[in-house]
């Protein structure tokens, strides 16, 4: 885990690209498609990523960003639980059809890169965004305990 906040966002946005691209057809196209070893990996190794942040970082600016990132995840993976909940019953209204929009970019940066998981699970994209918006909400509340404990070690000096 890179020490610097340049090589620590390099490093994040390079393995979320990568995580997207490894998932995404498979994710795009579920229940059609398969989902294969190379994606279990890879969401395994975002999680794994995810969570190393969380023991690893100090720097209070990194620690700001990655938890923006989980919050953001958690309300990303709700919207689109949302909107898909309520989709057969008001397809046909325009509205809603310009709020459903919105679900596509959520989706693609916060559920593609876990959708590996889903091998296990086996259930519909919403259902499943609603699973690792609850993840990224539990990650987002282990670091801020491990940020309170960086904080009051820093008091103590």
């Amino acid at each position: 885990m890179p020490k610097g906040t340049k090589s620590y966002l390099v490093l994040f946005c390079t393995l979320l690209l990568v995580s997207i691209m490894l998932n995404g057809w498979p994710a795009g196209i579920y229940p059609d498609g398969s989902i294969g070893i190379v994606q279990i990996l890879t969401s395994i190794g975002w999680f794994a990523f995810l969570m190393g942040s969380i023991l690893i970082l100090k720097n209070t600016s990194l620690i700001r960003f990655l938890f923006n990132y989980l919050r953001f995840g958690f309300i990303g993976g709700m919207v689109v639980y949302l909107i898909t909940l309520f989709e057969n019953h008001l397809w046909d209204q325009t509205w809603f059809d310009i709020m459903s929009g919105i679900q596509y970019p959520l989706y693609v940066l916060f559920v593609v890169p876990m959708f590996g998981w889903n091998a296990f699970a086996a259930i519909p994209y919403g259902d499943f965004s609603f699973l690792i918006g609850f993840l990224y909400l539990l990650i987002a509340f282990g670091l801020s305990l491990r940020y309170k404990k960086i904080k009051i070690e820093r008091l103590r000096y």
